[in-house]
């Protein structure tokens, strides 16, 4: 994931929906994947939600639907703009979203 303070981008890989990121370990211990945890969709839609992050999508883009498979039922309580609609378009060109998908805050 890389982050500009603004925008974040991040790889998926379709092939692999779980997320997992490395636990604090004290330094006497030695690395194990007893050392790692994983991170559910629901908290990571939570936390996207309540940062207020917002998916700029198309209905064109073909990369946009694997990351609503990604957060499955969570999707719905994401902020989430199809920039090819009317009603967003202003919106999308105001953030200057260029490309699908797109998180923004």
């Amino acid at each position: 994931m890389y982050s500009d303070n603004t925008s974040a981008y991040v790889q998926l890989d379709d092939s692999d929906m779980d997320f997992q990121a490395d636990a604090p370990s004290n330094s006497d211990d030695s690395k194990s994947n007893e050392d790692q945890f994983e991170i559910s969709a629901m908290s990571v839609a939570q936390c996207l939600g309540e940062a207020g992050w917002t998916l700029y999508t198309a209905s064109d883009c073909r990369y946009c639907e694997p990351q609503a498979e990604v957060f499955e039922d969570y999707f719905a309580k994401l902020d989430v703009l199809r920039c090819d609609q009317q009603p967003n378009q202003k919106r999308c060109s105001d953030a200057d979203i260029t490309a699908y998908p797109t998180w923004s805050n």
